[in-house]
């Protein structure tokens, strides 16, 4: 089991890192001016909210392929990411909220 889910953490963490440097903070910044009509913070700095859509629309998208791995290589593990998943989605949606 723990083979299995350390192939599937780290096959996810290096495709999102791939991604990240592919896309990049200018871009992700552009998104964010667009949807929410706020103006991002360069240079480290950031919102609550800023955070919190990061968080939904950027790290979700890896977690749920992280249970699409974890099911190949480690079943065991799927309904951990999944939690993960509805988590990190409810803790976004009630950062994003309030802020």
């Amino acid at each position: 089991m723990s083979a299995g889910v350390m192939i599937s953490v780290f096959t996810t963490l290096a495709l999102g890192l791939l991604t990240y440097c592919a896309i990049g903070e200018e871009r992700m910044n552009r998104f964010y001016e667009r949807v929410t009509g706020e103006k991002a913070k360069k240079g480290g700095e950031r919102t609550p909210k800023a955070i919190s859509f990061s968080l939904i629309v950027f790290d979700t998208p890896f977690l749920l392929l992280l249970t699409g791995v974890s099911f190949v290589f480690a079943p065991i593990a799927v309904p951990a990411a999944v939690a993960l998943t509805i988590l990190l989605w409810y803790i976004g949606f009630v950062f994003f909220f309030e802020g």
